[in-house]
């Protein structure tokens, strides 16, 4: 703080240690220039979201004037009201925020947060205190990890004490303390009990005399180090025993409680009465309240607690406000009530404080809802099942899941404490539970990265059979919709989700309604996804059923009149039929989803709109325009500033810069992008296509082959494998791979959402493997998208133009005519669109079907086009390609191309004829017939061949010699 950066002080250590006692003696002597402001977590389950943040933040606009802080704030004013109602005065007006993505709305917040202190900070050093931080809610543990990254530039003291013994492993405390430590400036104290010396200086001090060993080795002894323990034990050993510390004449009690037990009952009756009220209150109580509850006067109530002020166990922190000494003294107080009393109280508390007056919306409904919660079983639940569904309410207004998910299950908790418990009340409230746990759980980097929100898909189970056993359709609906999950293109609902959600679509009624519309929606996204990777989906499922029904979806939304349920509808039919359909009606769909942004301000329609609109541009051929899309990407992604907006926006980086050849830059982006998510497809396709140029598969066979493992029955990943088998030598793997997606000639392979890319992929390895039945098939497959460029949206990077996999089958096919023309397509929509490493390959199979057609017309225009392959493939550092040209290059400087190559392995003349006739696919018996020689005779030379190439298999030989030009 001295050096205006932004120091973190985190002091720990056991309950009544000293921790408290310390910070106010630094305040104390550090307070001249400085403003101290103090946040303390309420060791009771009622305390409201941000609890210690709403105290610091109540005293800046206190201290600054509420005019002040809206001057600072600006716009951003609106979003800190939520949290700070007292800025939301009579003249000012405070617009509803727009509808946007919960993790960006809860940043705002933290922003606003953030800029508060900051311009606070700016004038004076700032020293912010939070007290029993094990106590604090997990959205106050967010905010403090969040203001220790924004401010770590200010002149900011941000000091926090904690019970060492609550931090434990799994605590949500544990991992902001693990947060909170790695920020630069941090530092962590923990106290350590007294020693005996420390004791006996205590008890010389507090007895006026030197004590005798008995005294200091009995107090030692007892308190081990408390120091809050000693204090007590003192002033209870100086009230009952004689001066002169004889060992026999001392009683030491064994434990804290023991102690308070002891020096409570020296108080009057009338001040134990109102204190052991006061401890089912809280650690901090009013007065006025503990009359209103002990029906007496509020001079009453003050002269009755007056012996226990004096006793040091209760103190006066504000005009009409007293506070128990420590919370260990509360805490004696209230465990030694029997419990029936501890329920009335709790029940009798609740009602007085029902009617007191608002003056903190928040913390008041909180604190009743704790009373009622806790007197539940003795005739409050339905108020406590109230006042929790306020709390939770606001709670999820301020972006603070976690409490509302807390204040979800003490309604629960009370809702089975009924006389006549409602099941349609249990079920509602199980689904904003897990609508809390969903949300908190994308805020969870794992849960949130992976998709996943295990708790809360449990939640909506529970409330999805509570829903059929009342047949309550549109509960059942929502229950689907929340197994399903909020994001879009990430199923997460598996078969028994999917088969639960065409339950609940059976039974909501046949009118239009925006629930109708989000179930049909999401289920058309969800069959087709799983669909492509091998799933059972539904019984019924084919393309014409996906593109049926989310046409539906659309046209219900749009009847129903709800602009997020249509631009929701919108998003779910391109991902759902990805890859088919006219690219002009998508773009002019994506249109309409950013027109439904703008209209309603949501920032999640835009981000819809965006990615459509980005991916059909670039599969439409232009690179321009979706570049510019990008950039509204990033501007978008300076607002939402979600873990998950800032990787997709890394990986669409690293797909531009993979099209145009930038491998370094795409190199850097995608560790970046894995070292948050290191197993997404979109990176490992992106990775691997990158490390196959480089000639580095090797760094990510076993990435890829784990989710190969995991999706076996994908056509897309089964397509990809054998492509990766084949470049890494497994040349007999690759093959029998191809032969099985090819047993019944691809019409097994689900048609959308990656089926074009799949059947792109089949291509390439065809040509390969020089499989010319299967590339008569795929040719007649690709040849209706011959216009695109090949680019599928959950991958986010091209393949190049579709035409060029069209040359590779024609030339497989030795249909030199149409090979030429698709080369020729192909190079010229790659250039145009700036695909560079695409442009290469194009040349390079071009060249090599001239040389391979054997015209010697040909060879000066396909040298040309190798050297030309060759020299980007060097600038762009394509060292696969630059092989592969080379390869060509020095094969085709010679007359003939395999003779000469041949004889760098030994191959004679019989042997290459061979050797073309094994790459063609031939058997021995059909060699021997096209070559007129005996199949004895073959399999002599096929072994030679074997031998000479070092080789174990004819597939091997036949790929090394594609390779390596040999035929």
């Amino acid at each position: 703080m001295v050096n205006g950066h932004c120091q973190i002080v985190l002091i720990a250590g056991e309950p009544g240690i000293g921790k408290t006692r310390l910070i106010e003696e630094f305040c104390e002597s550090a307070s001249r220039g400085i403003d101290v402001c103090w946040g303390r977590c309420d060791e009771q389950d009622g305390s409201p979201a941000y609890w210690p943040w709403i105290q610091i933040l109540n005293q800046f606009v206190s201290a600054a004037g509420r005019e002040t802080v809206v001057s600072w704030l600006g716009g951003r004013t609106a979003l800190l009201t939520q949290i700070v109602p007292a800025l939301a005065g009579e003249q000012l007006s405070v617009p509803d925020a727009p509808p946007v993505d919960a993790e960006h709305a809860r940043f705002q917040l933290f922003t606003a947060v953030a800029d508060l202190l900051r311009h606070v900070a700016s004038t004076r050093p700032l020293v912010l205190v939070i007290d029993d931080l094990h106590w604090a809610d997990i959205s106050s543990l967010a905010l403090i990890q969040f203001l220790a990254g924004s401010l770590r530039h200010e002149p900011v003291l941000l000091i926090a004490t904690y019970r060492s013994f609550d931090a434990g492993r799994d605590a949500p405390l544990s991992s902001a303390l693990a947060a909170l430590s790695r920020e630069q400036g941090h530092l962590r104290l923990v106290l350590r009990g007294l020693s005996r010396d420390d004791v006996e200086s205590f008890v010389a001090e507090s007895t006026g005399t030197t004590p005798a060993r008995e005294l200091v080795d009995a107090v030692f002894d007892a308190v081990d180090g408390n120091a809050f323990f000693m204090r007590e034990v003192m002033r209870l050993i100086l009230a009952e025993t004689p001066k002169s510390g004889r060992r026999s004449e001392i009683r030491v009690p064994e434990t804290v409680r023991d102690v308070v037990g002891h020096r409570v009952n020296r108080l009057p009756a009338a001040c134990i009465d109102q204190i052991e009220i006061a401890s089912v209150i809280g650690r901090e109580f009013s007065p006025v309240v503990l009359g209103d509850i002990a029906n007496c006067s509020t001079t009453r109530v003050i002269d009755d607690i007056e012996p226990a002020v004096a006793a040091g166990l209760i103190e006066m922190v504000d005009v009409g406000r007293y506070r128990f000494s420590h919370a260990l003294v509360r805490d004696a107080l209230y465990e030694d009530l029997p419990s029936s009393r501890r329920l009335s109280l709790h029940r009798l508390v609740g009602e007085v404080l029902e009617r007191r007056p608002l003056l903190e919306p928040a913390a008041h409904f909180a604190e009743l809802s704790r009373h009622f919660g806790l007197a539940a079983s003795v005739g409050s639940a339905e108020r406590a099942i109230a006042y929790a569904l306020k709390v939770a309410d606001t709670a999820l207004s301020q972006y603070a899941w976690e409490t509302a998910i807390e204040y979800y299950r003490l309604a629960l908790r009370s809702c089975d404490l009924l006389d006549d418990p409602d099941p349609a009340q249990r079920c509602r409230l199980l689904l904003l539970l897990g609508e809390a746990q969903t949300l908190a759980g994308a805020g969870r980097e794992r849960a949130f990265l992976e998709g996943t929100a295990p708790a809360a898909i449990e939640t909506f189970w529970q409330a999805a059979r509570l829903a059929q056993s009342m047949d309550s359709p549109a509960q059942l609906a929502r229950a689907a919709l929340g197994i399903a999950g909020h994001s879009l293109g990430i199923p997460q609902a598996g078969q028994e989700g999917l088969d639960l959600m065409a339950t609940a679509l059976a039974s909501l009624p046949p009118e239009d309604s925006p629930l109708r519309a989000q179930l049909l929606a999401r289920l058309t996204v969800d069959v087709a996804r799983a669909w492509s990777v091998g799933g059972l989906c539904l019984g019924h499922t084919n393309t014409e059923w996906i593109i049926r029904r989310s046409d539906e979806a659309v046209a219900i939304a749009r009847r129903a009149g709800d602009a997020r349920t249509l631009a929701f509808a919108l998003a779910a039919k391109r991902l759902a039929r990805e890859g088919s359909g006219e690219l002009d009606d998508w773009l002019d769909e994506a249109e309409e989803i950013l027109h439904l942004a703008s209209a309603t301000g949501d920032l999640q329609i835009a981000i819809w709109g965006l990615n459509q609109k980005h991916s059909i541009l670039v599969e439409s051929g232009q690179p321009a325009a979706a570049g510019h899309v990008l950039d509204e990407l990033e501007q978008l992604g300076e607002r939402v500033q979600t873990p998950m907006f800032r990787n997709q926006m890394t990986l669409w980086r690293s797909g531009e810069a993979l099209r145009q050849g930038r491998f370094d830059e795409a190199d850097a982006l995608l560790q970046q992008a894995r070292s948050v998510w290191p197993r997404t497809a979109m990176a490992t396709f992106q990775l691997s296509t990158l490390r196959r140029e480089q000639c580095r598969l090797d760094e990510v066979v076993d990435l890829a082959g784990e989710r190969f493992a995991r999706l076996r029955r994908s056509a897309e990943w089964r397509a990809f494998w054998v492509l990766l088998n084949y470049e890494t030598g497994a040349v007999d793997a690759a093959q029998a791979l191809f032969d099985d997606i090819a047993a019944l000639d691809f019409t097994d392979l689900p048609r959308g959402v990656v089926w074009l890319r799949s059947i792109a992929w089949l291509a390439e390895s065809a040509s390969l493997l020089r499989d010319e039945r299967r590339s008569e098939l795929l040719y007649d497959l690709l040849t209706p998208y011959v216009g695109r460029n090949l680019f599928a949206e959950n991958s986010d990077h091209s393949g190049g133009a579709i035409a060029y996999y069209l040359g590779l089958l024609s030339a497989t096919l030795g249909r030199w005519d149409d090979a030429e023309r698709h080369f020729q397509d192909a190079l010229t929509k790659n250039e145009r669109w700036q695909q560079w490493p695409y442009a290469a390959h194009t040349r390079h199979a071009w060249a090599d079907m001239l040389l391979r057609r054997g015209n010697d017309a040909d060879k000066g225009r396909a040298l040309t086009l190798n050297a030309d392959a060759l020299e980007a493939s060097g600038l762009m550092g394509m060292a696969r390609l630059s092989k592969l040209a080379r390869a060509l290059q020095n094969a085709a400087m010679t007359d003939n191309v395999n003779s000469v190559a041949g004889k760098l392995h030994g191959l004679s003349a019989r042997e290459l004829d061979v050797l073309r006739l094994i790459v063609n696919g031939r058997t021995d018996r059909e060699i021997a017939g096209a070559l007129f020689i005996s199949p004895r005779t073959v399999g002599s030379h096929v072994g030679s061949i074997l031998a000479k190439l070092g080789t174990n298999s004819r597939t091997e030989a036949a790929a090394r010699a594609i390779r390596e030009g040999l035929v």
